[in-house]
């Protein structure tokens, strides 16, 4: 049972915040409600049925005025408070598992993206633990981390990298700097100015007609250039952008042939497999 306002201790911990009853009861009602709303917001997103407690419990949170606090509300807002972050923790700790399990962008990665200048390192085949991540397939990326700032910054740096004087290519894929994740920045030769665009979660789906020797190279293997047949008509799915939304497109010419090229790395596989 709770105990009676008189037993309370002077203080009471928030997050980083230590109030104090009085505190409590004129300020803390908004920091909760705030609190309480992300949680939930979290859990939604999510789609996890057992948050629906939590739920029940910002509502009673929420409909506590601050003007109607006496021994029984305070009483009862410490008990669910309690309760709230109890569940609020253990619905951390499951996201986090969750998140593992579907190949969130881990710390080390991160660190990559945002630990470089706007040109990032591109790894090659000379260097065998640069290989070691060249040869691993890539996992696929989530809604949410698409929407992430760390999405948005390894997107932009993906095309300074590949455009810069350094290596000028005309495209480049996660791997190369580093990232295991399906994600591709290509030169496009047929539109108009021949943009570069960035593709998360692209595979190829469809090829079409009879494969077509021609030269090609790869920053992540310098110095080196070989002849590979390649499809000049194909099908693609990816994860638009900003829209994320699930999209096919039939690509046709040299830009097909990047696209084969790039979506290669992304599954551990480089040109010069395909050399005798």
């Amino acid at each position: 049972m709770p105990q009676p306002l008189s037993g309370l201790p002077l203080d009471i911990s928030f997050g980083a915040q230590v109030l104090s009853p009085q505190r409590c009861m004129v300020g803390l009602f908004p920091d909760l409600s705030r609190a309480a709303e992300s949680v939930v917001q979290a859990a939604e997103s999510s789609r996890l049925r057992s948050m629906k407690r939590l739920i029940s419990i910002r509502r009673k949170i929420c409909y506590l005025r601050v003007n109607e606090f006496n021994d029984n509300s305070v009483n009862e807002l410490i008990g669910n408070m309690k309760y709230f972050f109890r569940k609020a923790a253990l619905f951390a700790a499951y996201s986090t598992i969750c998140a593992c399990s579907q190949g969130s962008l881990s710390k080390e990665e991160s660190g990559i993206i945002n630990g470089q200048g706007e040109v990032m390192r591109v790894l090659t085949v000379n260097a065998p633990e640069d290989l070691e991540v060249l040869r691993r397939p890539c996992s696929e990326l989530t809604d949410r981390e698409l929407r992430s700032e760390d999405f948005a910054t390894l997107a932009r740096k993906l095309v300074a990298t590949v455009t810069s004087p350094e290596q000028d290519g005309v495209g480049i894929a996660g791997p190369q700097v580093g990232i295991s994740r399906r994600v591709i920045a290509v030169q496009r030769f047929d539109k108009e100015g021949e943009p570069f665009e960035v593709y998360p979660n692209v595979r190829i789906i469809a090829c079409r007609g009879e494969k077509v020797p021609g030269p090609e190279g790869c920053l992540s293997v310098p110095d080196c250039r070989g002849t590979v047949s390649r499809y000049r008509d194909i099908d693609i799915s990816y994860t638009s952008l900003p829209e994320l939304k699930d999209c096919t497109e039939t690509v046709c010419g040299f830009t097909a042939v990047i696209f084969q090229h790039e979506c290669d790395h992304l599954d551990g596989v480089l040109y010069t497999d395909y050399l005798d």
